[in-house]
């Protein structure tokens, strides 16, 4: 017969807290504590029976958490196969920062082999969402390597308006300047020091500041004041590299003519001489 446990039963810490030997591996834990010191609530084992306040089976884990700590409300849903009770594999939850506010955020935290759990991903109040950072920026903000079979970007011609081609584009071309660099550790920044970079690859690309001064429908500023960093909208250039190249090839057609002419004269002038 399965028993649902109601009572205060100390329960593990998650992230790490290890379980006392009264609580080998419960399969569920609900807790709701005012502080950092959990109290089950509601508990199963993994074979849903409870005996004598100990639980058996040794495996299996889940845990229902609220915690009222001083630096906000913490709810969370914990999962663990591992022998070890008390050490999570995975954490969903949500954190209200502030106690005079509603907002929360909601993150998505897992261990990796090694044991060592980060929080992977974040879905701030604010709606940004965040993968390998905590502290997104845009609506989608990804500290790391992504890989998508195509990006959309609107682009009919009935959303438009005020259109003109882009001229000059294979000057602007010239004026800008193809680096290669490596990204500073962060203790050699003085802003971005929550982005995630990898240092140690060597890496090729523009700097957005000389970008702003040709092309700054490319550049993403910073707010002013702000420890924000400048960004570049790649595909932005991509229109300016088309018109370049087609200003370059209309170039190398008239050269191309006039070579075909003086070539014609010279001929003719061959065949006077004879």
């Amino acid at each position: 017969m399965r028993r649902l446990i109601m009572g205060s039963l100390f329960s593990a810490a998650v992230f790490g807290g290890a379980a006392t030997s009264s609580e080998a591996s419960p399969l569920l834990d609900i807790w709701n504590t005012s502080n950092t010191t959990a109290a089950a609530d509601f508990r199963f084992d993994n074979t849903g029976v409870f005996s004598d306040g100990s639980w058996s089976g040794s495996y299996g884990q889940i845990e229902i958490a609220n915690r009222n700590q001083t630096n906000g409300n913490v709810e969370y849903l914990s999962f663990s196969g591992n022998a070890t009770a008390g050490y999570s594999s995975a954490v969903i939850g949500t954190v209200n920062v502030n106690h005079s506010t509603y907002e929360g955020d909601l993150f998505f935290w897992t261990r990796n082999s090694s044991g060592t759990g980060a929080t992977k991903m974040i879905v701030k109040g604010s709606g940004n969402v965040g993968i390998g950072t905590t502290a997104p920026a845009y609506i989608l903000d990804v500290a790391g390597t992504a890989r998508a079979t195509a990006w959309i970007t609107p682009s009919d011609g009935r959303l438009k308006k005020d259109v003109v081609e882009i001229s000059d584009a294979l000057a602007a071309v010239k004026q800008l300047r193809g680096v290669r660099y490596h990204w500073r550790t962060v203790d050699e920044r003085t802003v971005g020091r929550t982005l995630d970079l990898p240092a140690d690859q060597a890496q090729i690309g523009f700097i957005a500041q000389e970008v702003e001064k040709v092309v700054p429908e490319a550049v993403i500023v910073p707010a002013q004041g702000s420890d924000g960093v400048y960004g570049l909208k790649m595909e932005k250039l991509i229109p300016l590299l088309v018109e370049a190249v087609k200003e370059e090839q209309a170039q190398i057609a008239d050269q191309q003519h006039q070579i075909d002419q003086l070539r014609v004269a010279l001929t003719a002038r061959t065949a006077v001489h004879r």
